[in-house]
């Protein structure tokens, strides 16, 4: 399962274009494998939701570490970026079949 959404910012010489970006791979019995979120710039994870601490972290260490470093401050900072990334964790879960078992 994967999810999109883009916003896209012009400018007089070229386009950028910000996304979340999420997955939820599955294993062959259909119990959850992972779960990732990640804000992506120009196909460049800048921040990830790190699931265990319920909160975003830096994802790149490069050239755009200090806006990346900031980014995840403001999503931190607020609610409702923390609580829209457990709400697809918690969808992700509710794709596991019943009789699955426990998370791996």
């Amino acid at each position: 399962m994967s999810q999109q959404c883009a916003l896209v910012a012009k400018k007089a010489n070229g386009a950028f274009l910000v996304h979340v970006a999420s997955s939820c791979p599955l294993a062959a019995n259909g119990s959850a494998l992972d779960f990732n979120l990640a804000l992506v710039f120009n196909k460049n994870p800048l921040v990830c939701y790190d699931p265990d601490a319920r909160r975003f972290v830096l994802c790149d260490w490069r050239l755009l570490r200090p806006v990346a470093t900031q980014l995840a401050a403001i999503l931190n900072n607020g609610t409702a970026w923390v609580q829209r990334a457990k709400a697809r964790r918690r969808a992700c879960d509710d794709l596991t079949p019943p009789n699955s078992g426990p998370r791996q």
